[in-house]
């Protein structure tokens, strides 16, 4: 009887201890979903006119041509709750029967290749509509500062963790050296097609009113082997 006492006062403990560690987020676990309404004013939409990037922070203030999908995002919902492959798109021109309107989803590679249909496979995330990327490590001091000023400025912003996705480190390393930029320290932001190292409230908004950089120029084909002669 003593022994079945012991057991039933220590499983929950053992259950609630566990291994003393968190599971890991799903990687395809989604973001919290945008509430929409007309009077919303802590969201910033996005979108492209004439090829120049685009913002406003109400329904209201998104013109009529770009009402029927435009990239919604809540700069409120903290980093360690979004999904960076995930992108939210809104349609502004009716409401749900709540006042509501409505948010689809849509995988951010499918939205990166519908604005740039020639994006190869292994190219550097890019930056777009508004969108601010900013590479970070884990427990960096300054990216933290960073983090809380992009929310307070309510910039949209998403993040690449350099240790965790090697790949991107990799297409980082290759756009630094083409930009003549050192990219030994984080964080980094990209904003426009350039490389912004280190936290600098000023850069970073001298980046954004900046005309986006040129695109890189295209890869030149290899060169065939020169022809050889046999020796006789």
């Amino acid at each position: 009887m003593m022994k079945l006492f012991l057991v039933m006062l220590l499983l929950p403990l053992s259950v609630a201890c566990g291994d003393g560690q968190r599971p890991e987020p799903s990687p395809t676990a989604a973001s919290p979903v945008p509430v929409v309404r007309e009077n919303s004013g802590h969201l910033i939409f996005s979108w492209f006119d004439g090829g120049t990037a685009a913002t406003a922070t109400r329904p209201g203030d998104v013109p009529e041509a770009h009402r029927k999908e435009v990239r919604v995002q809540d700069p409120t919902i903290p980093p360690e709750k979004r999904n960076p492959s995930i992108v939210y798109l809104a349609d502004l021109t009716r409401t749900d029967a709540k006042g509501n309107f409505r948010v689809r989803a849509i995988a951010r590679e499918e939205w990166e290749r519908r604005r740039h249909p020639q994006q190869t496979a292994d190219a550097a995330p890019v930056a777009e509509n508004g969108d601010v990327i900013m590479y970070v490590t884990p427990f960096c001091p300054h990216c933290k500062k960073a983090r809380k000023w992009l929310l307070e400025q309510q910039i949209p912003y998403r993040e690449v963790d350099l240790e965790k996705d090697p790949e991107a480190a990799a297409a980082l390393a290759r756009k630094g050296q083409s930009q003549g930029v050192s990219t030994s320290g984080v964080p980094i932001f990209e904003i426009n097609g350039r490389l912004v190292p280190g936290f600098s409230p000023e850069d970073i908004r001298r980046a954004l009113s900046a005309p986006p950089a040129p695109p890189p120029p295209p890869a030149a084909p290899p060169q065939a082997p020169p022809a050889t002669r046999a020796v006789i």
